[in-house]
């Protein structure tokens, strides 16, 4: 599995967003673009109807505890032989949707591009800790 999201900076608030920081130390993090070489087949979780379908509600998609999140994605896994991932509302980087993708499925349909490490991306940086309120260590001394 791999995870991933919509939009190129919300993927900084759904990494970075619980601690509203992002350390030198991040500076060496690799941000890259996967674009699908044809439609996935996502099962929409973020869906109010999806979740009720499975007894759920929204919290299937906001909840910190992962072990729980993590049974349920494999759990669709198993379930959706078909299905190339899950789409599902993003925790701190709404309205964006992220994705969890099952490789085993789709990684020939995927073409990931290497876009950087942070520390060579200081615009994408910036844009993101203005858009999701997150303090950067290393930009300015």
């Amino acid at each position: 599995m791999t995870y991933a999201n919509q939009d190129r900076l919300a993927v900084f608030g759904e990494r970075f967003g619980d601690t509203g920081w992002i350390k030198a130390a991040h500076r060496a993090l690799r941000l890259s673009r996967i674009q699908p070489r044809r439609p996935l087949r996502l099962l929409p979780l973020e869906l109010a109807r999806t979740q009720r379908a499975f007894g759920l509600d929204a919290r299937i998609c906001v909840s910190r505890q992962y072990e729980v999140t993590q049974r349920w994605g494999f759990t669709f896994h198993q379930w959706y032989p078909d299905a190339d991932g899950i789409q599902y509302s993003a925790r701190l980087a709404g309205p964006h949707l992220n994705l969890c993708l099952f490789l085993d499925r789709c990684h020939h349909d995927l073409e990931a591009t290497a876009l950087g490490t942070l520390g060579a991306l200081p615009l994408d940086v910036l844009r993101a800790g203005a858009a999701y309120n997150l303090a950067i260590e290393w930009l300015f001394p």
